[in-house]
């Protein structure tokens, strides 16, 4: 079993949206910015899910994310670095709640509530991040 952090990808998902945002000054902390921020990229994930199909050896649960957690706040302040913006406001949580409904179309308690896990068991098993850094993975993202 398979449980996924936050994937970051240009094809979907929360780091278009929120690239956006960023670009447009608007990306600040949601909320208080402590909670738990758990990602992968999208070719971390993907690398996980070849492996959890042809190695044999590979059983149980397993989290599918970054080997380094962040907060909101430092997802926000390491995403910004990469599209080049150096400061935005933060998003108070009203606003968080009506852009998650409304534009993001998820959950508010995803953004506000924030889980922080570590892929532990993967890391144990040997594996091998491509992005092992958030600045690595959205740096990654932010040249495209």
């Amino acid at each position: 079993m398979l449980r996924l952090g936050v994937v970051l990808s240009l094809q979907g998902g929360a780091y278009p949206p929120l690239a956006v945002l960023a670009r447009r000054f608007l990306g600040g902390m949601a909320g208080s910015g402590q909670q738990g921020f758990s990602w992968v990229h999208m070719d971390d994930a993907v690398e996980v899910f070849r492996q959890a199909i042809e190695r044999t050896d590979l059983a149980g649960v397993y989290n599918v994310c970054g080997p380094e957690p962040a907060t909101n706040a430092d997802f926000m302040r390491v995403l910004r670095r990469s599209v080049g913006r150096p400061w935005a406001p933060r998003a108070p949580e009203f606003a968080v709640k009506w852009i998650a409904r409304n534009v993001l179309l998820v959950d508010p308690q995803l953004i506000l509530g924030g889980r922080s896990c570590a892929p532990a068991r993967l890391q144990a098993q040997q594996f091998t991040f491509k992005f092992p850094d958030l600045d690595s993975a959205l740096r990654d993202l932010a040249k495209w």
